[in-house]
C-alpha cells in the first residue's frame, strides 16, 4: 500500500493491492457461460463514471479490458482513492447481495470492456437449484472473502494506538481450541431465529443447522482459533462476545467483536483452508460448533436450503467489509489530519 496527496486537488491515493478475484475463471464453462447469457457488454471511455457514490445500487461489472479506480469519500471532505481495477476485476458486487446505496464511486482511467450484470437478473439466476447456480453463489463469495482480507490486512498495517487491555496474548493449548464442551440450560432454538445469519430462515431449517453442531463455551480470553491454524470448524455465536484481530508488533490488534448470531471462521472454510486471523472469547461465551465436512455438504450442494447459507454467508461478509471499510477510511483520515498539522507546524 502506498499513499500520496496531490495538491492540485486529485484524489488522496492509498492503494490496496487488490488482485483481480477471479470470479468468472472461478466457473467452469457451462456455468459462465449460463450467467453471461443473462449479462449486458458495456463499454465505457477513460474518465468515465461506472458507479457514482451515494446512488441506488443497480448492479455489479466484470472488467473484461481496461483499468479502473475506486474512489471513497472522505469524512473530512475530498475522496481517497482506494484501489486500482484491472482485467478480471468485479466490483459493485454487493449490490447483488443487497440493495442499497453505492458506498464509492468507480471511474475508468482507461477506455474499458466487460460485463453489467443487473441485480434482479442476477438474484433470479442464483435462486434456481442446479449446479450452475451454486458455482455463482460460491464464486461469488470467494471474491467477497478475497476483499475482506485485503482490507483486513491493510487496516491492521495502519499505526493506530492500542486500547488499554488489547494487546494480551492469547493462551496457548495444545489442543484444537480452548473451548469445551457445555451443557445448557436453555435451548438455542427458541431463540436462533432471532439471529442475524438465519434471517430468512424457516424454523425447520434452523433446526437442521443447529443438529449438525456442538455447543461449546470458553471464558474471557480462551482461543477459538490462531491465524495460520489449519480451519476445521465453523463458529457461531450464541451468547457473549468473541474478538477477531492478530498479532502486530506483540500486541492483539482488534478488527471487529463479535456477538450473538454472527459467524466465524466461514471465510477461511471455503477458501484455502488456514485462518488468517485469530479468534479469542472477549466476553464469556457459548458458541455453535460445526465440523468442516458437516457445514461443506450443508452449503455447497445443489439444495435451496444451501442457497439460504450461502446468502447468510454473503450478508456477513458484506458487513465485516462495510466496518472494515468504516476502520480504514478513518485511520486515512487521521493520519493525513495528522501530517496536515506537522506540514502547518513545521
Amino acid at each position: 500500500m502506498s499513499m500520496n496527496t496531490n495538491p492540485n486537488g486529485a484524489p488522496t491515493r492509498e492503494w490496496l493491492d487488490i488482485a483481480p478475484q477471479p470470479f468468472l475463471d472461478d466457473l467452469e464453462p457451462a456455468a459462465r457461460a449460463a450467467l453471461l447469457t443473462m449479462a449486458r457488454p458495456i463499454r465505457r471511455a477513460s474518465g468515465d463514471e461506472l458507479i457514482r457514490f451515494g446512488q441506488p445500487s443497480r448492479g455489479a461489472f466484470v472488467l473484461s479490458s481496461g483499468s479502473a479506480e475506486v474512489r471513497r469519500a472522505l469524512p473530512g471532505g475530498g475522496t481517497l482513492a482506494v484501489a486500482c481495477l484491472r482485467e478480471g476485476s468485479l466490483f459493485g458486487e454487493a449490490s447483488l447481495i443487497e440493495q442499497g446505496i453505492t458506498t464509492a464511486s468507480v471511474v475508468a482511467t482507461s477506455p474499458v470492456e466487460g460485463w453489467f450484470f443487473d441485480r434482479d437478473s442476477f438474484r433470479a439466476f442464483v435462486a434456481q437449484t442446479g449446479c450452475a447456480a451454486r458455482q455463482v453463489q460460491l464464486a461469488l463469495t470467494r471474491v467477497l472473502i478475497g476483499r475482506l482480507r485485503t482490507l483486513n490486512s491493510t487496516v491492521l498495517d495502519c499505526p493506530t494506538r492500542t486500547p488499554p487491555g488489547e494487546g494480551a496474548t492469547l493462551r496457548q493449548t495444545a489442543g484444537p481450541t480452548d473451548l469445551q464442551t457445555a451443557d445448557l440450560s436453555f435451548p438455542v432454538v427458541d431463540f436462533a431465529d432471532k439471529f442475524a445469519f438465519f434471517a430468512g430462515f424457516e424454523p425447520e431449517d434452523i433446526a437442521a443447522i443447529l443438529a449438525l453442531g456442538t455447543v461449546v463455551a470458553g471464558d474471557r480470553g480462551c482461543r477459538v482459533f490462531n491465524a495460520g491454524d489449519t480451519a476445521t470448524r465453523f463458529f457461531l455465536t450464541v451468547r457473549g462476545a468473541v474478538e477477531v484481530g492478530d498479532h502486530v508488533d506483540g500486541e492483539f490488534r482488534r478488527l471487529a467483536v463479535l456477538g450473538p448470531g454472527q459467524a466465524l471462521g466461514h471465510a477461511s472454510l471455503l477458501t484455502d483452508g488456514v485462518h488468517t486471523l485469530a479468534a479469542r472469547v472477549r466476553e464469556t461465551a457459548i458458541l455453535l460448533e460445526i465440523e468442516a465436512a458437516k457445514f461443506f455438504g450443508s452449503c455447497c450442494d445443489d439444495s435451496s436450503f444451501a442457497a439460504k447459507i450461502q446468502r447468510s454467508v454473503q450478508h456477513a461478509l458484506l458487513n465485516a467489509i462495510h466496518r472494515t471499510n468504516t476502520q480504514l477510511t478513518r485511520r486515512v483520515s487521521e493520519r493525513s489530519l495528522a501530517a496536515s498539522v506537522l506540514t502547518d507546524l513545521g
